[in-house]
């Protein structure tokens, strides 16, 4: 028997595989970065697919298989409008995604991470901030991570 685990999530990256499938990088508040597959999520009639874009908290499910995690079920939480409408926000918010996926790896609950990546979505999405102040938001990004990892001065 499978056991279903239930998490939220930030779906941080996107890869085709084969025909119809996708992997998902997601970085839950349980269990932390995650390589998710989603079985014909690609397929029109996906009832994955709503929950699954990038740059959305996503309410998750997923089961372990014997060789690899397998997504269920996905319902968005948060989908960051006016992040995705602003190309300046889309670009920097896709620059912080990259830099997180290479410096946070492996599968263990981090809360304070967790928190700087909330945090980090909610100022992007904050329509009110000028554009030099979110060019400011992935350096303080950058710092906050790297000091919660160990690498502060």
């Amino acid at each position: 028997m499978m056991v279903h685990y239930r998490t939220q999530g930030f779906i941080l990256r996107k890869e085709d595989r084969g025909e119809a499938d996708r992997v998902f990088t997601i970085f839950t508040k349980d269990f932390g970065r995650l390589e998710l597959r989603a079985v014909s999520e690609r397929k029109i009639t996906s009832k994955l697919r709503g929950g699954l874009e990038l740059f959305y908290l996503s309410d998750i499910e997923f089961i372990q298989g014997k060789y690899q995690k397998t997504l269920t079920d996905a319902s968005p939480i948060k989908t960051y409008r006016h992040m995705r409408q602003d190309l300046l926000r889309l670009v920097l918010i896709w620059r912080i995604a990259e830099f997180f996926n290479k410096v946070v790896g492996g599968q263990e609950a981090d809360e304070k991470i967790w928190n700087i990546l909330h945090k980090t979505f909610d100022m992007m999405d904050n329509k009110e901030l000028n554009p030099q102040a979110l060019k400011l938001i992935p350096s303080q990004f950058r710092w906050n991570l790297l000091s919660v990892s160990g690498y502060k001065p």
